[in-house]
């Protein structure tokens, strides 16, 4: 009985599934997710060379994937188009494994084809090239039929004629323009009239040829044979037109003769040379070129001597920029010092000014380091008190006068007692006293509060013996210390 209610109940909710519009469905479907496994199948094939391997089973899974997504867009069924894609997947799969068996049947074939087109076999050699491309598509048929055999043995010939189609594209890359000059030293019958010179051409051109059919890769040397071929192709053609031409004219050949050993003779007086009459030109020539050896070596001789020197003037310009540098330091270095002493000579008149401000029993001034200390031996306090008292204001004013000497100088006012009484009391009692004093200095100096410090040392700092009035009056004092920068 329970079991026949759910039936009911499944039947009644696939019911209403058929009921609901299908854009009701297709909003809750992904297109992304349901599209992904069969995307990423066809480019993993396309990955693999399938494009090329296996281009009509790619082809066919791209179909089917537009198919899918024809049928996604109108609302079709979501089984229907599921069942689309998982055709799609087998196709691309299929393409895949495929390309895979292509690549290694034809392992060597792939590479031929890549080097032809490099070589731009499609445009320099493109009836050999076609033929290639033919064949590899009808291996690349028999791969996707399955036959494995037909396909290699269309593959090996194909791999023939790309290599063969490279050949000839390097060839006429290497050697078309000497060829083109051949032929047209031939039309200007360089065979009859300036047979050797068209001759070594010819030999140059087929050894540059050999070459290439050796290693087709060595174009470096083969286009040196090429290139002398070209110049002496060119030089047969212009031969053969002086020739033809002296043949024609009577005395032309004499002219052109006596011309040559005229420049000949024109050369040798620049060199200095002395030329018999009857002299052949071959040893004239000689003689020139000796010459212009021995030119080209007193010029190397030159040159050598020129990079010697300006070696040497490189190292002696190193030498100069190294002693600048020293001389702009110790400059430096002086200007320093100068500005030091200078410093030192005003701080040293300032702290004599100083001195002479305070009487012997009113002060003691002295340096230490780079700081100013006046010792206010004349400042007292009642006892027990820190109250300035009106007797001390004039040596106040002195100390204002001292300070305003520094106004760069942070100022410190440290408060001293004797020994008696309480370490504790003179303790508070010592820096009770500073501070009346920094009090005293903020409100008549107008200084930053952040300039001037007051610091009680108690009994801690004696500069005298507290055994006697004498030494105890010298250790109650107030200091001023100006620590200067």
């Amino acid at each position: 009985m329970r079991k026949a209610a759910i039936l009911s109940l499944r039947g009644v909710v696939v019911a209403l599934l058929a009921a609901l519009p299908w854009a009701t469905l297709q909003s809750q479907v992904d297109r992304a997710t349901l599209f992904e496994p069969a995307e990423r199948a066809v480019e993993e094939a396309r990955a693999d060379q399938a494009e090329l391997l296996a281009p009509q089973l790619l082809r066919s899974a791209r179909e089917r994937l537009r198919d899918a997504q024809a049928a996604f867009d109108k609302g079709k069924d979501l089984q229907d188009i599921r069942k689309i894609l998982d055709e799609a997947v087998k196709a691309a799969r299929r393409a895949r494994e495929v390309a895979q068996q292509g690549q290694r049947a034809f392992e060597t074939l792939l590479p031929a084809r890549d080097a032809a087109i490099r070589a731009r076999a499609d445009s320099l050699a493109p009836t050999l090239f076609r033929l290639a491309e033919r064949r590899f598509a009808e291996a690349v048929r028999f791969l996707e039929r399955g036959d494995l055999e037909s396909a290699k043995d269309r593959g090996a010939k194909a791999e023939s004629d790309f290599r063969n189609a490279e050949l000839v594209a390097i060839k006429t890359l290497v050697l078309g323009k000497a060829k083109a000059l051949q032929l047209d030293a031939t039309m200007q019958k360089c065979e009859r009239f300036a047979p050797l010179t068209f001759s070594t051409g010819v030999s140059l051109l087929a050894e540059a040829e050999k070459v290439l059919d050796a290693d087709r890769y060595d174009t470096a040397r083969a286009s040196e044979l090429a290139s002398r071929a070209e110049w002496n192709f060119l030089q047969a053609t212009v031969l053969a037109k002086e020739i033809e031409d002296a043949w024609k004219t009577p005395g032309l050949i004499e002219r052109a003769i006596t011309s040559r050993n005229e420049q000949l003779l024109r050369l040798a007086n620049e060199f200095g040379l002395r030329v018999a009459p009857g002299e052949r030109a071959e040893t004239t020539t000689e003689a020139i070129l000796g010459q212009i050896r021995k030119l080209k070596q007193d010029n190397e001789k030159l040159q050598k001597s020129l990079v010697e020197r300006e070696a040497a003037l490189a190292e002696l310009r190193s030498r100069i920029q190294e002693i600048e540098l020293r001389h702009a330091s110790l400059e430096e270095q002086l200007a320093a010092q100068k500005r030091e002493l200078e410093a030192q000579r005003i701080r040293e008149a300032k702290i004599r000014k100083v001195m002479n401000l305070f009487q012997p029993e009113e002060a003691e001034v002295l340096t230490i380091g780079k700081n100013v200390v006046i010792r206010l031996y004349g400042l007292s306090f009642p006892v027990r008190q820190a109250v300035i008292e009106l007797k001390h204001l004039a040596l106040l004013s002195k100390v204002q006068e001292a300070i305003r000497e520094f106004p760069e100088a942070y100022v410190s006012v440290e408060g001293h007692t004797d020994s008696q009484g309480d370490d504790a009391a003179n303790q508070k009692l010592s820096f009770e006293r500073a501070n009346a004093v920094r009090q005293y200095l903020l409100a008549n100096m107008g200084i930053p509060e952040d300039k001037v410090t007051a610091v009680g040392y108690g009994e801690s700092r004696p500069i005298a013996s507290n055994d006697s009035a004498e030494g105890r009056a010298k250790n109650r004092r107030i200091e001023i210390v100006l620590q200067l920068p």
